[in-house]
């Protein structure tokens, strides 16, 4: 194993193990602690786990959930066998165990590891941990809920609904089936869905329940031969004509060499880093409205921390939907008014967002005890799960970071 320390806004360090190879990114830390998943990914560059890294820094930031920013990527199948990828889960924690041991590394489940693994890895190697860190199942459908809120707004700000929506889903895994289901109970149309084994297109949309119960039946690698559609390529998939394209699985969906195909108006994601730089400003000039992933894919660190503070699963949905809703829809009006990129203004928001939470992590004030003290005594279950459960949303609607020209501009 090797460690590379590094200083400046980009990242802390930067973790590189041999066997099994992949990386550990830690972007930033409050309290000597980061957050992040660990992933299986069949290939990762050094500079691009770095930015899954910045990007969950910026994500906690905007969402006002005091964590640092961390990605860890083991590079391997993630439709492999469960049995091979917790064996190689437990072989690369082992590398990491200093990072997890002393808390300066704090994992969750990612593409190809789900919760209940990082907990068995942690178990493996005695590595102490409060097991109600892990007690989420749901993060694929909080983070469905606020990329489909994302979309709600981009249509509305086109002067549209999602009832008038036609949806590309790239990606069926836990975030693009349940962000399949949640838009098509909204009124969207979905019309094409991939997964790493191919795509379908159905024009008049795919219906859901029979999809799913083929896919249940036959495997996700017979996808394309669903009877009811029409059998795509994943580049394919993409550059259907649709509203909205929704990349649900790997980093870097589209590039500059499939961008120019694309045809929908809005890119609404579930994934990290769904676009590369060099396209997104092809897009830009081609008019196609990109929303900033951290926002759109937030759902998932939110709905986390609010099961965490014991809030009910319809209340969480509730609050993600109209956080982001409303916080995508200030988004697109101060990039109209301002005539700057979405992205733009999102990250100085999220950036400056974050250097307060750290500030006031360093130095706190009473709010900021009372909370910690609140925290640490739900953790220990002294505090009625009820009572918290009925204080917590009051916290949580307001930390969601405030789009304005004061949180740009500072």
């Amino acid at each position: 194993m090797s460690v590379v320390q590094r200083s400046g806004n980009c990242m802390k360090k930067l973790v590189s193990v041999a066997s099994p190879r992949g990386y550990l990114a830690i972007d930033s830390t409050i309290n000597g602690k980061a957050w992040g998943g660990i992933r299986f990914q069949k290939e990762i560059s050094e500079t691009e786990i770095l930015r899954m890294a910045h990007a969950m820094t910026l994500k906690f930031g905007f969402s006002g959930i005091p964590q640092g920013g961390a990605k860890a990527v083991i590079i391997g199948d993630p439709d492999a066998p469960h049995s091979d990828r917790l064996n190689e889960l437990i072989r690369f924690g082992r590398k990491i165990r200093p990072f997890l041991h002393e808390g300066s590394f704090n994992p969750a489940g990612d593409m190809g590891t789900s919760n209940a693994d990082i907990e068995y890895m942690l178990r493996s190697l005695n590595v102490e941990k409060q097991l109600s860190n892990y007690r989420s199942s749901l993060s694929g459908f909080y983070t469905a809920v606020s990329v489909a809120a994302g979309a709600a707004s981009a249509m509305q700000h086109s002067g549209k609904s999602l009832r008038d929506a036609s949806v590309v889903i790239d990606g069926f895994g836990s975030v693009g089936s349940n962000l399949a289901m949640i838009l098509t109970n909204l009124g969207a149309k979905v019309i094409g869905i991939g997964n790493s084994s191919g795509a379908v297109y159905q024009p008049g949309g795919i219906r859901l329940y029979r999809f799913v119960r083929f896919l249940k039946g036959y495997g996700p690698a017979a996808i394309q031969a669903y009877p009811d559609g029409v059998p795509l390529t994943t580049d394919q998939l993409i550059s259907l004509p649709a509203d909205i394209v929704c990349p649900c699985s790997i980093h870097y969906r589209i590039r500059s060499r499939n961008a120019d195909t694309i045809q929908a108006r809005i890119v609404c994601a579930g994934s990290n880093l769904p676009v590369t730089s060099q396209a997104e400003s092809h897009l830009m000039d081609k008019g196609v409205l990109c929303l900033p992933h951290f926002i759109t894919n937030c759902g998932g660190v939110l709905g986390g921390t609010m099961e965490f503070a014991s809030i009910p699963v319809r209340k969480i949905q509730s609050i993600i939907y109209t956080k982001i809703k409303s916080a995508t829809s200030q988004l697109l009006l101060m990039s109209e008014e301002l005539r700057v990129p979405c992205a733009e203004i999102a990250e100085a928001v999220a950036q400056n967002s974050f250097k307060v939470m750290k500030r006031r992590a360093g130095s706190p004030g009473l709010k900021e005890h009372l909370m910690r003290l609140i925290v640490n005594t739900h953790h220990m279950r002294l505090l009625p799960q009820a009572l918290v459960g009925a204080i917590a949303p009051i916290y949580f609607k307001g930390a969601i970071a405030k789009i304005s020209p004061d949180n740009f501009y500072s």
